[in-house]
């Protein structure tokens, strides 16, 4: 029988909670700066025809995945966005037809959520880390990530998300991952 001391255990989680906080506040920092960086404002800017197209291409590509794997009408379907940021995609959705109070989304940054909250103050959102989510398991019909696991560094963080979107999906429900 092997034996650990009680205090490595201990010190074992408080290691591994100071290394979510780390990355959390990792993740902050960098997006921070991407707030502050004008170039990349225009570089990201969603008006421009490039980008533009590839909005486009991508929301007419999730509507069609949504439409043939779920098997209700937009207007009854529960999603959340995890990193939301300040709501494009819940917008997306919204204009497709989802209602605004079914729509979700949490995000580590306020000011984004500010942002979401203005284009839609129905929209459910929360300030917190997707960790730890609070809802009820197999509330969402479709979970989605857009480009939250190339921003996380973090595996075990990396996991810890994963795990509790599939802990908050319904039994039919999708998981959509758009990433780097």
């Amino acid at each position: 029988m092997a034996w650990v001391s009680y205090s490595a255990y201990i010190n074992g989680g408080i290691n591994i909670l100071n290394n979510m906080i780390q990355e959390e506040q990792r993740i902050k920092q960098v997006y921070a700066g991407y707030a502050i960086k004008r170039s990349l404002k225009k570089k990201w800017n969603a008006k421009t025809p490039g980008n533009l197209f590839l909005i486009e291409s991508r929301n007419s590509f999730l509507k069609q995945i949504i439409r043939t794997k779920l098997d209700k009408p937009f207007d009854q379907l529960k999603a959340l966005d995890i990193g939301c940021g300040s709501g494009d995609l819940l917008n997306a959705f919204f204009e497709s037809g989802f209602k605004a109070e079914n729509l979700y989304g949490v995000d580590l940054i306020p000011q984004r959520l500010d942002k979401a909250k203005l284009r839609q103050p129905n929209f459910q959102l929360a300030c917190l880390n997707a960790e730890k989510l609070n809802f009820s398991a197999k509330k969402f019909d479709l979970v989605v990530f857009f480009t939250v696991f190339s921003s996380v560094l973090d595996k075990s963080m990396a996991v810890n998300l994963a795990q509790e979107a599939k802990r908050v999906l319904k039994d039919k429900g999708i998981i959509i991952i758009y990433d780097l």
